[in-house]
Order: structure tokens, then C-alpha cells, then sequence
């Protein structure tokens, strides 16, 4: 909801008649947008857990270690800015 109403008015031109049916037509290009990318991730991740079962544990884990430290540090970046 907050995508529709605070981005998309900027794309659908002047207020005016028809400015409703800009809205609904630009929610409805993104939603089917939304559809196809989801299908999408679906058929990726359906194909490496065909070949394999996936990602090996070992690797999960470094994954994650690097993105837990990705997140502190622009934790920390947000906590710096304040200050500045």
C-alpha cells in the first residue's frame, strides 16, 4: 500500500480525468512485474534443488557470516550519521 500511494501518483501525470486509471494500470504493470520475477526465483530454486539439495552447510554459514557483518557495519554507518 505505501508503494502505491506514495510512489506511483509521481508517474501517473497531472491530476486530472483518467489520473485514477494511470494508477490502477501502473499497480496493476507492477504487480504482474512482482508475478513474473517471483515465478522466476520459484524456477531457480527448483532447479538447484534438483541438481543437489543445494548449497553445502559450510558455505551457508560463511554466507551468512559475511552478511551479519555487512548489516553491522551499516548499522553502524546509520549510528555514525546521526552523530555527524
Amino acid at each position: 500500500m505505501l508503494l502505491f500511494a506514495a510512489l506511483l501518483p509521481q508517474f501517473a501525470g497531472e491530476a486530472g480525468p483518467g489520473v485514477d486509471i494511470r494508477i490502477a494500470l501502473l499497480g496493476a504493470a507492477y504487480l504482474a512485474v512482482e508475478l513474473v520475477v517471483g515465478l522466476g526465483y520459484i524456477g531457480v530454486r527448483s532447479r538447484i534443488g534438483a541438481l543437489g539439495g543445494g548449497i553445502p552447510a559450510r558455505t551457508q554459514r560463511k554466507v551468512d557470516l559475511g552478511s551479519s557483518f555487512c548489516f553491522i557495519g551499516l548499522a553502524g554507518l546509520l549510528a555514525v550519521d546521526d552523530l555527524v
